[in-house]
């Protein structure tokens, strides 16, 4: 199932043209804003953090 779609990917045309043009492919929320690696790390940082602080919390008890 995973090869059909690479092979689906790989003769896409319009893939084939953008990767051609060298264009930047950003992804973004509904072009809210962009999600790139910033973004990636302070979600991954905020996570982090909320779990230490729910950690430390459940221990005192």
């Amino acid at each position: 199932m995973l090869f059909d779609e690479t092979d689906l990917l790989l003769n896409d045309k319009t893939l084939q043209l953008q990767i051609a043009s060298k264009r930047e492919v950003t992804l973004t929320a509904a072009g809210f804003f962009k999600l790139d690696l910033k973004l990636l790390v302070g979600m991954a940082g905020a996570v982090t953090t909320y779990c230490v602080i729910l950690i430390q919390i459940s221990q005192e008890k």
